[in-house]
């Protein structure tokens, strides 16, 4: 943002989303309706809206079908209240990773922007992308939300003792599960998924009579996680062991001793059941519930023979080839990547070689996008190979489908993407 009109404009719209619409039907804390403010005018503890301001909003997601129409019911309201509309812009599911560190990054002039703890609320906080929100802001300008913001709210949205945006002003649960097809269990005579082994029979009955059918639809990172943590409550309940749990949800690095007073936090690698996890999560993947994609690619690699496989690339920015005749050529990323997974362990521990130099106590498990598949299952494994020394090597992979923008996979040679100067 650079205007500082456009700085008051960001509270009016906030306002505007937050308590404008609320306000329909409600009284205030002394029982009387809330009357909107007629355009034109202003208070003494108020904003000036004589003049008429459009404001650039930005959400994540794809437009709606009807969002033009929703919006210009808002805008006669809002041009009517507080003399402003509103023009919104969408970042899709696909692309919104890329384009958000963009919008900052480019000085382009915008109002408001959804923000969360997981789309960059503390990334662009910590860099003051945000205009800070006071309290008394908050109180002037959206007298009914500050009214209805929880305590604990408020002090979970500060970065550095300072709020940037504005928490949901309800109490909120959540619950993630797993859908399954009702006309599948009817099919195969499965009655219900109420215990795990139920959950293990659906998905057999998928691969046993669905050949076309994945089982288990692992698309993102978040599944994976997800999944590993359902396998670690299951395997502590079937041992009667309450001790661990992991924390955050679906996070696979540390967890907490329970019965522990001073609830140490130690990492998920040094309990006992971390294995037993693991085995299920193998399990699962030997039986056919996961994705084939890591399977069959690198099979067909090894059935039809090495490809030839370009690892260089013409470009300004990378690592450079140390070979006479290439100085103008960098290593293809991914040629080089996997290679930077040692280093940055290496960098971090001073026993990195612990994990990486210890394959009979160590199994290494990745989550690699579909392209990459080849890199990490054929060429990285035969480069370590190739020095000699004793290296962990791959134990097991899961991979994802490519992803998708505007109806084919991101590709740099077609210009499918998003791209920043």
């Amino acid at each position: 943002m650079k205007k500082t009109a456009k700085l008051l404009a960001l509270v009016l719209a906030l306002v505007l989303v937050l308590s404008a619409f609320s306000a329909c039907g409600q009284t205030g804390s002394s029982g009387s309706t809330a009357a909107p403010s007629s355009a034109g005018s202003g208070t003494a503890s108020g904003p000036d809206i004589s003049k008429e301001v459009t404001l650039t909003m930005y959400l994540i997601g794809d437009r709606p079908v009807d969002n033009d129409l929703v919006f210009e019911k808002i805008n006669e309201r809002l041009k009517e209240e507080i003399n402003a509309t509103i023009d919104v812009k969408f970042m899709s599911w696909s692309e919104y990773e890329q384009k958000y560190p963009l919008i900052f990054a480019s000085g382009e002039d915008w109002d408001i922007i959804f923000t969360a703890d997981w789309c960059f609320y503390n990334a662009q906080a910590t860099k003051q992308g945000f205009w800070e929100i006071t309290q008394e802001a908050l109180e002037t300008y959206a007298p009914m939300t500050a009214e209805t913001m929880y305590p604990e709210a408020w002090e979970q949205a500060k970065v550095d003792g300072k709020v940037y945006m504005l928490p949901m002003n309800y109490q909120e649960l959540t619950a993630y599960v797993w859908m399954a097809r009702g006309d599948l269990m009817e099919k195969y005579g499965i009655e219900s998924l109420d215990t795990f082994e139920d959950v293990e029979a659906y998905l057999q009955a998928i691969v046993d009579n669905e050949p076309s059918m994945i089982p288990l639809d692992v698309g993102s990172d978040y599944d994976r996680q997800f999944v590993f943590d359902l396998m670690w409550n299951v395997e502590s309940n079937a041992r009667g062991d309450d001790r661990y749990a992991v924390l955050p949800p679906s996070n696979m690095i540390t967890c907490v001793c329970e019965s522990d007073p001073e609830a140490k936090v130690m990492s998920t690698l040094d309990t006992d059941i971390f294995l037993d996890v693991l085995n299920h999560v193998k399990d699962w993947k030997d039986r056919g519930f996961w994705s084939k994609n890591a399977i069959q690619m690198t099979t067909s690699w090894i059935r039809d023979g090495l490809q030839e496989r370009c690892i260089t690339r013409d470009l300004k920015w990378g690592i450079p080839v140390p070979v006479k005749g290439y100085e103008d050529k960098v290593f293809y990323v991914w040629f080089d990547a996997p290679i930077g997974y040692i280093s940055m362990t290496a960098e971090a521990l001073d026993d990195w070689q612990r994990w990486w130099k210890s394959p009979d106590d160590t199994q290494l498990i990745q989550f690699i996008g579909k392209d990459n598949i080849p890199f990490h299952t054929v060429i990285f494994p035969a480069t370590l190979l190739c020095t000699g020394e004793k290296w962990t090597m791959l134990y097991q992979m899961s991979s994802s489908e490519y992803l998708n923008y505007e109806g084919g996979k991101f590709s740099k040679s077609h210009g499918t993407g998003i791209f920043g100067d």
